[in-house]
């Protein structure tokens, strides 16, 4: 299988989905013009006193309204699952920079890579990638890209449970039509409710509740019959009265933090019920559908619940609701819900939280047939890459590169020759493998790594931090990191060049062997010369195709020094008459 041909079964199933949303549109006008039709024979029938002797267009408009319903309910999810792959074919043609979500609120601030390498924004990693429908799946998606490079067998259990999930596009169609409309849960929601204390109410309360609500319903129907006075029916409301208000305040505050889930958790237990329904053989799969086997009827009776106390506030049930205590007697069950299975809720929804980052990486897989899953090694420090290129550029002018990294690799060459997106396309691949997800390559192997990244640090006046010491201080943590384990991979590009050139060779000449003795190994990017100079380092270097045009870039890496200049062509590009 390869790009082209899923693009091609993505715009069919659109032109599927197309017909069928017209075919039921036409029925929805012909079941509309029905109920119509019979609501006009209807009143005629009444305004003519004919209604009692044909009752027949009552049960026509009914079903109509009915049968519309349904249809409308259809459609919506046609719709959204029209949308589900426009996008996915928006994405193979690489049109989807600012169709998706930027997820630049989950980026960690002063993270040691999210920003050199843009996992995050328009036209980030993290929009290709996430096709999450629920905020806690949108937050462990992006916690997979910026969190600690993980073990290797933990490595490998994702790149399992991915090439599992990764044909499965019945799957994410269900996905992608959980819950009403195009709704999302948001991960504090569940976050703030979860982290309240929990204190049940004592249970002879809850017993006394059920009985003097018993006692007050069977009141009420006595006294409708004619069978009880007026009194004793006074006497058992007043009964009701007293324990409501009694409980108010707290139940008051039960109800209002609970009155947050009532949207939300229907997404919620929707996905968890999917998830226990699956049936998987990688292991990763196999614990998160066993994590969550309790989940969908609590769930279920949670929402059921808060659905009682939505509706006790409608005025044709607020009455009897009242009477019956419904709204004391539901917060008493929801945090008696609360303090058997909140510990469990955190569980499941971190397991639908998992599942939700691996099938988005899944469906990237997917739409990326091409691109093989990296080989691990277990020991050292190794990247050994075969036409290695950045996932995020069209592949038809990717140009790619064959790469083995050395302890230290100095990269030459002029501005615009593409040194920055080399190193970019190292680090967004190694975030790509760390994650479980194929790379952008023929092939790869590498070791885990701490990687750390200095191409796009930007200053920070309200801290009082100029670049170059957001540098240093990134280099700092570089170091840090280096003494520990795994080793660091780290990429650097125009390192310290916010000094002048002699202090710069000697503190690029200090960093690097630090990191170096401290069994790191990457890549600094230059078009100082100078630092080709540095001790231990293996050159390599972009330019131009020929002397003649130096701006004919063919962004190849190849080996030793940049021996072309620019410096004219630049010049005439910035208008200088030379």
């Amino acid at each position: 299988m390869t790009a082209t041909s899923v693009l091609l079964s993505y715009q069919h199933q659109i032109q599927q989905f197309q017909t069928a949303l017209a075919a039921l549109h036409s029925r929805q006008w012909l079941t509309l013009g029905i109920g119509v039709a019979a609501v006009a024979i209807t009143l005629a029938l009444v305004i003519s006193r004919r209604l009692p002797y044909c009752p027949l267009p009552l049960p026509v408009v009914a079903f109509c309204a009915h049968r519309y319903g349904r249809l409308q309910t259809r459609c919506s999810t046609l719709g959204r699952l029209r949308l589900f792959y426009e996008r996915g074919a928006a994405r193979l043609q690489d049109q989807w920079a600012g169709q998706g979500e930027s997820g630049e609120e989950y980026e960690r601030p002063g993270h040691l890579y999210a920003r050199d390498l843009t996992l995050f924004g328009r036209g980030s990693l993290f929009e290709r990638l996430c096709v999450a429908r629920t905020e806690i799946g949108k937050r462990r998606l992006a916690a997979c890209l910026q969190d600690p490079c993980p073990s290797i067998n933990e490595i490998h259990a994702r790149q399992t449970a991915i090439a599992e999930l990764r044909d499965n596009t019945t799957l994410r169609e269900q996905i992608a039509t959980l819950g009403e409309n195009y709704q999302q849960a948001e991960a504090g929601t569940f976050s703030d409710w979860l982290s309240l204390s929990v204190q049940p109410f004592p249970r002879f309360l809850q017993l006394f509740a059920a009985c003097t609500s018993l006692v007050a319903a069977s009141a009420l129907c006595l006294a409708i019959a004619g069978q009880l006075s007026q009194l004793s029916l006074l006497s058992a409301c007043a009964v009701q009265a007293a324990i409501a208000w009694a409980l108010r305040p707290r139940v008051a505050t039960i109800i209002l933090n609970a009155r947050l889930l009532t949207v939300e958790l229907n997404l919620v237990r929707d996905g968890v019920t999917l998830l226990a329904s699956q049936r998987f053989r990688s292991p990763k799969l196999q614990s998160l559908t066993t994590a969550v086997q309790r989940a969908p009827r609590q769930l279920r009776r949670l929402a059921f619940l808060l659905c009682l106390l939505t509706e006790r506030n409608k005025e044709q049930f607020y009455l009897p609701a009242s009477v019956v205590l419904l709204g004391t007697q539901t917060a008493m069950a929801v945090e008696a819900w609360r303090a058997r299975n909140n510990t469990e809720m955190a569980g499941w929804l971190d397991a639908w939280a998992e599942f939700e980052a691996l099938n988005a990486l899944a469906c990237y897989a997917y739409e990326n047939p091409e691109d093989p899953f990296p080989s691990l090694a277990s020991s050292g420090a190794v990247f050994d890459a075969r036409s290695l290129g950045h996932p995020l550029l069209p592949r038809r002018v990717c140009v790619r590169n064959d790469l083995r990294l050395p302890s230290l690799l100095v990269v030459s060459g002029s501005n615009m020759a593409g040194k920055s997106t080399l190193l970019r396309s190292i680090g967004v691949n190694a975030v790509l493998a760390f994650a479980g997800a194929p790379v952008r390559a023929a092939s790869l192997r590498l070791s885990p790594f701490s990687l750390v990244a200095s191409l796009n640090i930007p200053d920070a006046l309200a801290d009082g931090k100029s670049c170059f010491l957001a540098e240093v201080e990134r280099l700092r943590h570089a170091l840090h990191l280096a003494v520990a384990s795994p080793p660091v991979l780290f990429l650097i590009d125009e390192i310290f060049s916010g000094t002048n050139s002699a202090d710069r060779h000697t503190a690029a000449e200090a960093v690097a062997t630090a990191l170096g003795n401290a069994g790191a190994i990457g890549a600094i990017s230059t078009h100082d010369l100078a630092l080709t100079a540095l001790p231990d380092a293996t050159n390599w270097h972009m330019c131009a195709r020929s002397a003649a045009d130096p701006l004919d870039f063919d962004y190849l890496l190849k080996p030793g020094i940049n021996t072309l200049s620019s410096a004219i062509a630049i010049a005439r590009l910035a208008g200088v008459p030379v």
